[in-house]
């Protein structure tokens, strides 16, 4: 069960729209076939959906905390520091 609502709220959007695709095949797909493979197909599109949104809200979950660290800006300035100090060997 998921405890984080943005996640859940995106689960539950991909479901609605999944479910409209459904309804579609339903209504426009006869033979009982075809329907059943269309459905396979959205299925498989549902659950890689899922994850794809888990995956991005976890990246940007463990990115949040990396940038929102007390020290994360002063070891990045430094990170980015160019030396500027030029010495005889490097002529």
């Amino acid at each position: 069960m998921n405890h984080n609502p943005i996640e859940t709220s995106l689960h539950l959007y991909i479901d609605s729209f999944q479910n409209q695709k459904k309804q579609a095949v339903a209504l426009f797909c006869p033979h009982p076939t075809v329907r059943s493979t269309l459905n396979s197909f959205i299925n498989a599109q549902s659950v890689y959906t899922k994850s794809f949104v888990d995956s991005c809200l976890d990246t940007a979950s463990r990115l949040g905390f990396i940038v929102a660290s007390p020290h994360f800006f002063n070891d990045f300035l430094e990170s980015m520091k160019i030396n500027t100090h030029h010495t005889k060997e490097d002529q």
